[in-house]
């Protein structure tokens, strides 16, 4: 009776066991099915709006000559003044001149040139640019350039130090801190190593101009990565040819696009007298025949240049390999006149550069067209001082774009801008324009005469000030 008693306990605990057990695995289960609670806590953040500051842009300031004075042969002296034109929505532009002690002929031909105006809410309204004819023994031609910001990087694409050739970089400071800054250069045989190109000293308020030759002489393809430190800088590089005892051109260059793999040049114009040449170059050693100059900066690079006709849409393609390193001038043969589109796609980073002529026999001159970044919706510039200015827009999209072309005075007008086509109109010298509706696009404003060619890009601004939210401890 009590083994039965026993047992009967035993299987009762079994049996409560199992039922206890399926019960915990019912509720592990409805554990794992059921949402668990959960605490989340947001980081605490500020957003801080930045209080906007005024806009600024600077011109570069007369054009230069080296060894005027032979007990001086690396000054570089001006040799007149530059006209500079500028205008700014809604507002005044203020202009000071910033400070060149190293040219002698400052306190009579001015210097660089700041531009400032009030902040406003559109980016970039302000816009200036400058011009100069140059009639002397030694350096001849017409160079217009824009009024650029002020940056920390610049890469400069033009120019030669060879024999008949000078170019002079040129570093403007408008800040209220000193720049120090690094030169980096490229030529037609890889990167070019030399002292002196390192801890260069901009002081605040002023314009340093070096002679490239001092740091690489004798390169046909110089090309000049500019980074600066502290103070941002404006750079432009001065490029002027001489043949025996006749001048042979002018040209102030501006900065080019940053590397990238997809380039593009507008407004390349070919004059009567240098289109289709064909395959003679021995007068490259003149610098009149049409080039493009690549550079691929820090890796081999299969490139696929397409030069596009503005006025017939015609098509030349040419296929190339860049060695990392090595600065390559190409020349652009079989093209027609009148302006062109020039597009690089490549599979490495590269900048790039154009370079057109007129080679009347008694006044040659010639004209560098720098890579642009692509615009944003709006875009204001000013047309400065010379012959026959045209407006040049290239549109690398797929549709079709209508720009609106708006005077400072006058009636507006409408061009349209085809897909992977290119459009121009003429403008007015000394006039302000905003382009409207040009997001995407590319732009160049470009001058042609029988003696005289010159170029400037047109860039979008940088950077806007938006509202930064910081995240607290």
């Amino acid at each position: 009776m009590v083994e039965r008693r026993d047992i009967a306990i035993a299987s009762t605990r079994i049996v409560t066991g199992l039922i206890g057990l399926a019960v915990g695995v019912v509720a592990v289960g409805a554990a794992i099915a059921l949402p668990w609670p959960s605490v989340t806590v947001e980081p605490a953040a500020v957003t801080i709006s930045p209080t906007a500051s005024e806009q600024q842009r600077v011109c570069a300031g007369p054009l230069l000559s080296l060894a005027d004075d032979a007990t001086q042969a690396t000054a570089a002296a001006s040799f007149g003044s530059a006209s500079v034109v500028s205008a700014a929505a809604d507002s005044e532009v203020t202009s000071v001149e910033l400070d060149a002690p190293r040219n002698p002929r400052f306190d009579r031909d001015g210097g660089p040139t700041l531009l400032s105006a009030p902040p406003v809410g559109e980016a970039g309204a302000l816009a200036g640019s400058q011009s100069q004819v140059a009639a002397t023994e030694t350096v001849a031609g017409f160079a217009a350039a824009a009024c650029a910001e002020a940056l920390d990087e610049a890469w400069l694409v033009a120019g030669a130090t060879d024999v008949g050739r000078t170019s002079l970089i040129v570093l403007s400071n408008p800040t209220s801190v000193a720049a120090t800054v690094s030169l980096e250069l490229f030529g037609e045989n890889g990167p070019i190593d030399a002292p002196g190109t390192s801890a260069i000293l901009v002081p605040a308020g002023q314009q340093v101009v070096l002679p490239l030759a001092g740091f690489a002489p004798n390169v046909r393809t110089p090309v000049v990565h500019v980074v600066s430190e502290g103070g941002r800088v404006a750079a432009n590089l001065q490029h002027t040819v001489i043949r025996g005892l006749t001048p042979g051109g002018v040209e102030l260059a501006g900065p080019s696009a940053l590397p990238a793999e997809n380039v593009v040049i507008p407004g390349v114009v070919l004059s009567a007298n240098t289109a289709d040449t064909g395959e003679d170059h021995t007068h490259d050693l003149e610098d009149s025949h049409p080039v493009i100059r690549l550079l691929a900066p820090d890796a081999d690079a299969q490139v696929t240049v397409d030069i596009t006709a503005e006025s017939s849409g015609a098509v030349t393609s040419l296929e190339l390999d860049l060695t990392a390193g090595q600065s390559l001038d190409v020349p652009l043969d079989g093209l027609t006149t009148g302006g062109h589109t020039i597009s690089v796609r490549s599979s490495e980073p590269i900048v790039a550069a154009a370079r057109t002529a007129v080679t009347l026999q008694n006044a040659p001159d010639f004209a560098w067209h720098a890579a642009t970044e692509p615009l944003l919706d709006d875009a204001p510039f000013v047309v400065a001082e010379g012959p026959s200015p045209v407006l040049h827009l290239t549109n690398p999209g797929s549709t079709d774009v209508t720009v609106e072309v708006v005077p400072g005075e006058g009636a507006e007008r409408s061009i349209v801008v085809p897909s992977n086509g290119a459009a121009s109109v003429s403008v007015s010298a000394e006039e302000s324009y905003v382009l409207e509706g040009v997001a995407g696009l590319h732009a160049s404003v470009g001058y042609l005469s029988p003696a005289t060619s010159s170029s400037f890009a047109l860039q979008p601004p940088g950077p806007l000030e938006a509202p930064v939210r910081v995240y607290t401890h």
